[in-house]
């Protein structure tokens, strides 16, 4: 195990480190640990690091359910774990394993007869087991979050990550589906989706449309303007400043300074309710509402529900002028789907080093209330409005038998289009457009 440093030159400073470290081993961990930690680490090929990952590789099965056989031909790979790969040259590696099988004879961890038996049981190698690369996406996100609560990472580690991979595998077959119906004719070559659990756990992570072509993750790292998917933290402030979803506002042309907002429909329709200018998503509402609450407010709401971009309080901020991604976003709607406790998701369950010695344990989710419960119940009847009703822009998230709310939106010249919202147990977003806008 001693052996096993990162520096492979073999020079007589390298022996004497290796010595010093054999020492120290000895004195702290039994043969048997040391003889653990060595076949959780040691290099079995194919990219193998462990036994756990081997066996379960070659064969299946944990370790611990593996043959006299099995187990005798995985022990042979460490020798030359290239040159004996099983599914290159299993008669290769049944040589070695002959050797060991006589080794272990002669140690008496084993009878000749149970020997014999061994050389003679058929070895099945399992069809390597099918990865897909979508799954990158979540997978490279969960490290960095390992990366971000172990500064320093001591040596292999076994990490439980949140993903529900039914639920996973789904929407991405779906995702790629409607990309191949529609994305060309709706001028998109992105989509990206997250979906987070009541409890916190993100059930679902897509970044991208083809891992393989680009890493980049428009969950985690895309930040974009989220157009009118950012009102509800307009209406959810007004609301805390004493106004209701049924007073009336004008839906008519407005003047800022030199900026003139308008509609996406270049129309403008008169006196409606708070809740009819959210469901229908009229820009001029939006706006007014912002100047009477302050647009610093606005970005304090926005912050408090769970935003960590910089938001600048520009008037604009009514309309989504400011970026931030898709995590963010979906987690902010979570404060809404919670009655005012502000979501934070968890991708790392559980962190366990190569000796099996708890790392890190999620804790007991505990969630602090960012806003409240009564007016919670207010905006969320609205969002249920933008998705239920007749005028309302959501309608194509509608879901027989299910009460889902949200909010939909587009950046300026429909250069990215979005859809946010949650039934009782999940919350989620998605996430059209282009890297190049």
């Amino acid at each position: 195990m001693a052996a096993r440093l990162p520096n492979s030159r073999q020079t007589v400073k390298r022996k004497a480190q290796e010595v010093k470290l054999a020492r120290e081993l000895e004195k702290q961990l039994s043969k048997k640990e040391i003889l653990t930690l060595y076949l959780n680490r040691v290099y079995f090929g194919a990219g193998l690091y462990g036994i756990d990952a081997a066996a379960r590789y070659y064969f299946g099965k944990e370790p611990a359910k593996l043959t006299v056989a099995e187990a005798a031909l995985l022990a042979a790979l460490p020798k030359a774990p290239s040159k004996l790969n099983l599914r290159e040259n299993l008669a290769g590696a049944k040589e070695r394993q002959d050797y060991v099988l006589s080794q272990m004879v002669e140690m008496s961890f084993i009878t000749q007869a149970e020997a014999d038996k061994a050389k003679a049981q058929e070895i099945v190698i399992i069809d390597p087991p099918t990865y897909d690369p979508q799954l990158g996406y979540a997978l490279d996100a969960a490290s960095e979050r390992v990366k971000a609560m172990l500064p320093r990472i001591p040596g292999d580690l076994v990490v439980t990550v949140s993903l529900d991979m039914d639920l996973q595998e789904k929407i991405q077959k779906q995702l790629a589906d409607r990309m191949a119906k529609d994305g060309t004719s709706a001028g998109a070559s992105q989509i990206s989706a997250l979906l987070i659990e009541k409890t916190g756990r993100v059930a679902v992570l897509v970044g991208g449309t083809d891992y393989t072509t680009s890493e980049f993750n428009r969950v985690t790292q895309s930040v974009r303007q989220p157009g009118s998917s950012f009102k509800p933290f307009v209406y959810a402030t007004a609301l805390e400043d004493g106004y209701s979803p049924y007073d009336v506002f004008d839906d008519a042309p407005i003047a800022i300074d030199k900026w003139k907002p308008e509609n996406y429909t270049g129309n403008f329709l008169g006196p409606m309710t708070m809740s009819e200018a959210l469901a229908r998503s009229i820009n001029t509402v939006a706006v007014e509402l912002t100047q009477l609450s302050g647009p610093a407010r606005v970005a304090d709401t926005a912050r408090r529900f769970g935003i960590t971009s910089k938001m600048e309080p520009y008037p604009s901020i009514a309309l989504g002028s400011q970026e931030v991604s898709l995590w963010e976003l979906t987690r902010a709607f979570g404060t809404f789907q919670s009655g005012g406790l502000r979501l934070d998701p968890w991708l790392i369950e559980r962190i366990e080093d190569s000796r099996g010695n708890v790392l890190y344990q999620r804790p007991e989710y505990d969630r602090d209330r960012v806003y409240s419960e009564e007016l919670a119940r207010e905006m969320n009847g609205m969002l249920y409005r933008v998705v239920n009703s007749d005028i309302g822009t959501g309608g194509r998230a509608r879901i027989s038998n299910w009460a889902v709310a949200g909010k939909t939106g587009t950046s300026q010249d429909w250069r990215d289009a979005w859809f946010v919202g949650f039934s009782a147990a999940y919350v989620g977003g998605v996430w059209v457009g282009n890297d190049d806008e």
